[in-house]
């Protein structure tokens, strides 16, 4: 590997802030081309644009300039070039057709709240079109809103220059990241103590509530074969490149893993801390935005509220530290980089 990519692999590793941890990137990257989900000149070609995207950081002002973890996901979407394809999607097995029926796809009320909703369309009339004060937020205002907004055909991003509500802001480099319900095998289940479908929902597919509104969710369901059509059938298991968050991993752990990667599925991790739990969570595929309208047999359900996100009882989550041990498997972070390098050379 050229030692200025090796370096700024390095530089990757040691960076850690909100939502991101370069040392995970890492194992993920190694993973990916040791199961050969990516090449290696897809690889370098990648890692050379971020060389040249974090040196061209020199020519900045200090407040233009942008941290190597931005560098990385900004290559990983193509917004360093406007003539260089994105590296999101670039998972070269071939997915299979077998997704059975219905994906689905999770959006937190915020999203919902902020981004999918023209508030001009809304009805005058309705007594609380989308609740924005979230402390007041029930199920029953929320179901409300959703009858309000697909009623006055609200389903409208304003605030970019693309016709229609997406699932997954319409721009450069972004995934929706999806599920489907042909693989459930009953193992994934919170502890039977707790009826919180929202918590199980969030733990299972590696997404913890951070804050008070995205107690709440939406769970987006629609016909497979529809979906699969109006984006051209551009579907892929997630790779290290597809930007996913702290929780992602490629490393397969179980049989249930071994059983999506076989039918180009990834896999969510489980973050609840319970040994008869498995670690495992859902199967995941990254897909460009999907315009709503174009969905069949849309259905919404309202997940919340989620009891544990803001209590003690997040004690029972998976920790980070412990996440990243598992990833390792008695490896170093170094280790794992010297790997990567001979991977790459």
């Amino acid at each position: 590997m050229p030692p200025d990519q090796l370096d700024f692999l390095n530089k990757l590793a040691k960076h850690k802030s909100d939502f991101f941890d370069g040392r995970l990137v890492i194992i993920n990257f190694r993973d990916s081309i040791r199961q050969k989900l990516v090449d290696a000149n897809t690889a370098q070609r990648l890692l050379s644009r971020c060389v040249s995207h974090l040196n061209l950081q020199a020519s900045l002002s200090a407040e233009d300039r942008k941290d190597i973890a931005l560098v990385f996901q900004e290559v990983c979407k193509g917004l360093d070039t406007d003539v260089e394809p994105p590296f999101v999607r670039s998972c070269h097995q071939q997915s299979q057709a077998n997704d059975g029926d219905e994906w689905s796809t999770i959006v937190g009320y915020t999203t919902f709240a902020d981004a999918l909703v023209d508030h001009t369309k809304l009805s005058a009339a309705s007594a609380a079109p989308v609740e924005k004060n979230f402390t007041k937020l029930t199920k029953r205002k929320i179901q409300r809103a959703l009858k309000d907004v697909l009623l006055n055909r609200a389903w409208v991003d304003s605030a970019l220059p693309v016709v229609g509500a997406h699932l997954a802001r319409p721009i450069r480099g972004t995934n929706c990241w999806i599920s489907s319900r042909a693989f459930d095998t009953g193992l994934v289940t919170a502890p039977e103590d707790t009826g919180d479908i929202a918590w199980q929902t969030r733990r299972s597919t590696g997404l913890p509530a951070d804050n008070l509104a995205d107690r709440w969710a939406l769970r987006f369901r629609f016909s497979a074969k529809a979906a699969r059509q109006s984006i051209n059938n551009q579907v892929a298991r997630p790779t290290f490149a597809d930007n996913g968050s702290e929780w992602f991993r490629v490393r397969e752990y179980s049989t249930n893993d071994s059983h999506y990667a076989s039918l180009g599925w990834g896999h969510t991790q489980n973050i609840l801390h319970q040994p008869s739990l498995p670690r495992v969570g859902r199967p995941e595929r990254v897909a460009p935005p999907l315009a709503i309208d174009r969905l069949v047999k849309l259905e919404i359900d309202v997940l919340g509220p989620d009891e544990h996100g803001l209590s003690a009882s997040k004690g029972t989550e998976l920790k980070l530290q412990d996440f990243l041990d598992l990833q390792l498997a008695g490896q170093t972070v170094d280790e794992a980089l010297n790997d990567l390098n001979h991977l790459l050379s």
